[in-house]
């Protein structure tokens, strides 16, 4: 054999050792032909959703959860569209009816919400506030608060219900982590906040060291449900088959997340004595020269002023005084503020607005809200006292 042929051999030897040896080369992965469900979450609300941050993480939150298994049941893949939801509202005019998700997760199943524009599958879960409490503590109803310092969140409808009560200290904080904190290190003796996050950092951060109670009543709870733009019915239609398909799955995802079990409570009895009326010192409050000039264009606003102002509640206020103002606590309730207030009620309105109510959730929306709007929204109430 020929030292060229020896060579030539060894050398095909060397080659094929090395093929041999080298990884195999990652073949593509095949793109997943199945259509896609676009559904909008929030990036950062757990319990409910939270999008993956790190190289290796996955999308995760009773919500997410959910979506995938409804897209599995529907033949579909889970494509989640992220916004940062600050007003439901908005976020669902923005990103549901504008076209970038075909379903919004999740909102307050209240029919006529948005007018017709908006359809809703079936409640997939029951929400509202709850009652936190560390043991050992017993809370019926709300004279069991009574000399306690309560911790509620700003702007809240608890709040609201605690506003009156003057044997009651409240103490107020922006978000339900906070208030945890706070009760965590003993600011506090009980805390009346958002039951899915109280539940949710009970469960993860404290080891369910407290007890988190629901609370019935109103403003206190609503169901929620996933949205869809009203032209796509028949989508709606085909979740809530899927939803009937996956059985009790929203109430084990409930329970994984930590969310409150019991039933809703209320905290009243018969005995309770009745709330002191509200609101009566606003008038005796100064009110900006410019609220003046608000308060004198509102008999000649034109009509369109009232629609505008209908529009700038539900943006900015229903959080609190319901849809269209037509919150179901009276005291939150904006069209009774003629039969309240009589001939004083522009002047009670427009005195609260520019100096805010701090100690019963109602902020200063000076600087936030214009003149203009602010005449608009009082245009718009005087179409709709009772």
């Amino acid at each position: 054999m020929s030292i060229m042929i020896v060579r030539a051999v060894v050398t095909l030897g060397l080659l094929g050792a090395l093929i041999a040896t080298r990884p195999a080369v990652a073949q593509p992965q095949a793109e997943d032909p199945r259509p896609v469900l676009r559904a909008c979450f929030d990036p950062d609300d757990m319990p409910f959703s939270r999008a993956a941050r790190h190289a290796g993480e996955a999308d995760r939150g009773l919500f997410v959860d959910l979506a995938k298994a409804i897209a599995e049941q529907m033949g579909r893949r889970l494509e989640p569209v992220w916004y940062v939801m600050q007003f439901a509202r908005h976020a669902a005019r923005e990103e549901l009816l504008g076209g970038k998700c075909e379903a919004f997760f999740a909102l307050p199943r209240v029919e006529g919400w948005m007018g017709k524009r908006v359809v809703f599958s079936a409640p997939i879960l029951h929400e509202g506030y709850a009652l936190v409490s560390p043991p050992g503590l017993t809370i019926n109803r709300l004279s069991d608060l009574d000399r306690r310092r309560v911790l509620v969140q700003f702007a809240s409808p608890p709040q609201s219900l605690l506003a009156d009560r003057e044997r009651v200290q409240t103490l107020t904080r922006m978000t339900p982590d906070e208030a945890m904190a706070s009760l965590a290190a003993h600011q506090a003796e009980a805390a009346i906040i958002w039951g899915p996050s109280a539940g949710f950092l009970n469960h993860t951060l404290y080891a369910d060291r407290f007890t988190v109670t629901p609370l019935a009543g109103p403003g206190m709870e609503f169901d929620a449900a996933i949205g869809f733009d009203a032209r796509h019915a028949d989508l709606r239609d085909a979740v809530d088959t899927a939803l009937a398909r996956l059985g009790p799955l929203q109430a084990r995802l409930a329970a994984a997340y930590g969310l409150p079990q019991a039933p809703p409570r209320a905290l009243t009895s018969a005995d309770e004595p009745p709330l002191r009326p509200g609101w009566r010192h606003a008038r005796h409050l100064a009110l900006p020269a410019q609220a003046d000039t608000a308060l004198r264009a509102i008999a000649d606003a034109p009509a369109g002023d009232a629609k505008e102002g209908r529009e700038i509640i539900n943006t900015y206020c229903s959080h609190c005084h319901g849809p269209d103002a037509r919150a179901p606590v009276t005291r939150q309730n904006l069209h009774l503020l003629k039969r309240r207030y009589g001939d004083e009620m522009d002047q009670v309105f427009m005195t609260t607005v520019h100096n805010g109510r701090p100690a019963k959730g109602m902020p200063n929306w000076t600087g936030v809200l214009t003149e203009a709007q602010f005449g608009a929204i009082l245009a718009y109430l005087h179409t709709s006292q009772e």
